[in-house]
């Protein structure tokens, strides 16, 4: 099963899809890509997805310009794959290998581009393939497909506090971006575990039904601002969409709106939202005690028999 070259038409579905890739290029050279492609994008959105579009692609009922579910579905799942794949193969397409050697071939009214050029080309293809994946996901959460909904990353989002983009969105912005939101989705989860559970503790049950709102949007701050931190520290800034990588800088704004963050500014980025983060976390406490000093009734000596004394020598 695949998702490309259906009656050995590869190139020209490929052309179609994407209108930058020739027609008449051999399909074969760009087929392990796809391959490769396709199986990321199903450990992204799920197995059983791709696996329904693969099998509605080589049926007899497949039209690629059709208004069903599946042959939009199909529609939306190829071309992330197809931007994928040929990122990758454009970036080893550069020169031709031979047994001689490395080789670059240029005809009469050809010239070889600079390398800014090849570095633009490259991040215009991953930023399409970010575009089509967010595109994907809006139409997943938009139409009732049981593939999607029984996925583990749409399972995710059941367990997390966050649910959904106009949570996220509120706390921090990520201009609408679906792939931004369900990649930092394991770490909301994580960062709710590990960090936001031991504080609520006996109140975790009542937060989480939604019976204390004001407590669950604090926390909700609380874990987005440190799963933010959290992906800054942990990931390259090639896995975000530039539009949101660009914010890691706190002069992003300014003349230098392409240039990408420096070391130093990634670092001031994590303090500000680990600091935000502090703040939301000692609001949440305040609302739980409901304004109450929260060590009120703490003993501030310990219970003990003044009689009790020993040391060692």
């Amino acid at each position: 099963m695949a998702l490309f070259n259906k009656d050995d038409q590869g190139s020209a579905e490929l052309h179609d899809l994407t209108g930058t890739f020739y027609a008449a290029n051999r399909y074969a050279n760009i087929a392990v890509e796809i391959e490769a492609a396709t199986a990321e994008v199903a450990r992204t959105i799920g197995t059983a997805l791709v696996k329904r579009a693969e099998l509605y692609y080589n049926s007899e009922t497949y039209s690629p310009t059709g208004t069903s579910l599946d042959d939009i579905l199909v529609r939306m799942i190829r071309l992330p794959v197809a931007c994928l794949a040929m990122r990758r193969y454009f970036q080893q397409n550069i020169v031709s290998h031979e047994d001689s050697g490395l080789k670059l071939k240029i005809g009469d009214d050809e010239k070889v581009p600079w390398e800014w050029m090849f570095d633009r080309d490259d991040r215009a293809l991953q930023e399409k393939y970010y575009r089509s994946l967010d595109a994907l996901y809006d139409f997943l959460e938009d139409n009732d497909v049981p593939e999607w909904t029984a996925s583990p990353l749409h399972e995710a989002v059941q367990e997390a506090i966050v649910h959904g983009m106009a949570d996220f969105e509120r706390v921090y912005p990520i201009d609408h971006s679906y792939y931004t939101y369900f990649m930092l989705l394991p770490l909301i989860v994580e960062m709710q575990e590990a960090r936001l559970r031991p504080v609520l503790k006996e109140c975790w049950d009542t937060m989480v039904s939604g019976e204390n709102r004001p407590v669950l949007r604090l926390a909700q701050r609380y874990v987005i601002l440190l799963a933010m931190a959290t992906a800054v520290e942990r990931w390259s800034l090639e896995v975000f969409p530039q539009a949101i990588a660009r914010r890691f800088a706190p002069s992003y704004q300014g003349n230098r709106e392409s240039t990408a963050a420096t070391t130093a500014e990634m670092e001031w980025f994590v303090k500000s939202l680990q600091r935000q983060a502090a703040d939301a976390l000692q609001d949440m406490i305040t609302a739980i005690n409901q304004e109450e000093h929260p060590y009120e009734n703490y003993p501030l000596l310990p219970d003990n028999d003044k009689r009790n004394k020993f040391f060692t020598a």
